[in-house]
């Protein structure tokens, strides 16, 4: 290792002079001096770049593993059946413009084919594999799923899919991987922003969801603590309320202690699937 400090050369004045002087009988004790400096800041420059103090170090062994992406992580767990795949595909962006599964593999696995138009005797399947006489196995991040569900996943979630040829690789499923195996494994912590369609709902929940209860201030209590002014803008809320015919629901609540409008919306949805929806003003002063 290098050292942090160096220090000046030492150079002989004596020497310097007397060459100086063989060249120039005239040089001043200054111009000397001047001369030195410069020497020794050269000399100190020089040896900032030079190994000349340098430790060798013995043989580094490297004990510890570099640590693994969640991604990385999710498709060695996706792979731990069938390990390494026949055939790979990485979903580049580029790659991502096609409509759906069927169009995204299309013509980039060899010995993988669309059938648009199955024969009568045939399954509905549109995927063969080569050597195989049915549909293959299809697998979502390790878990069997059915053909349409592959073909339903947005492009754009897709990370990689896995080809397991007929024979040997594809035995591992035993008999229903007899006609091959195709393997996708999507993205971890992906979030699809694509326009749902008006009529289905595409929501993909990264966890579950613990409900919060609405908060209502101790009206009741009797300690000096708890008596505070109650400045809330949200008043009331009820998510489930079932109101039934020729009959009153009356809802209790607490206003709040500054003055002003508030506006009770109510929305809900009769038992044939019709939404209704009003609203009412009213002053508190």
């Amino acid at each position: 290792m290098d050292s942090l400090n160096y220090s000046p050369a030492e150079i002989r004045e004596k020497t310097l002079s007397s060459k100086l002087l063989l060249n120039d009988n005239h040089f001043s004790k200054e111009n000397t001096k001047a001369l030195i400096q410069d020497a020794e800041i050269k000399k100190t420059i020089r040896k900032k770049y030079k190994l000349s103090d340098t430790i060798n170090l013995n043989e580094v062994q490297v004990v510890a593993q570099r640590h693994q992406s969640i991604q990385t992580s999710h498709i060695i767990t996706s792979r731990s059946l069938y390990g390494s795949p026949d055939k790979e595909l990485i979903v580049t962006p580029q790659l991502q413009n096609g409509q759906n599964f069927t169009s995204l593999i299309n013509g980039r696995f060899t010995g993988v084919w669309i059938m648009h138009q199955p024969q009568p005797w045939e399954e509905d399947s549109q995927i063969r594999i080569r050597g195989a006489n049915g549909q293959p196995l299809f697998v979502l991040d390790g878990m069997k799923v059915k053909f349409e569900d592959i073909n339903s996943i947005p492009t754009s979630i897709i990370d990689r899919i896995d080809v397991l040829y007929t024979g040997a690789s594809s035995s591992i499923y035993g008999m229903n991987g007899v006609n091959g195996v195709i393997s996708v494994i999507t993205k971890t912590g992906f979030t699809y922003t694509a326009s749902p369609v008006l009529y289905s709902a595409n929501i993909k929940f990264s966890g579950y969801y613990e409900p919060r209860i609405f908060y209502n201030p101790k009206h009741h209590s009797t300690l000096e603590s708890d008596n505070k002014p109650d400045l809330r803008t949200t008043l009331f809320w009820e998510p489930n309320i079932k109101v039934e015919n020729s009959k009153d629901l009356y809802l209790n609540y607490f206003n709040a202690d500054n003055s002003s409008t508030f506006k009770v919306i109510v929305e809900g949805i009769t038992t044939t699937g019709i939404p209704v929806t009003s609203t009412k003003e009213y002053d508190i002063r």
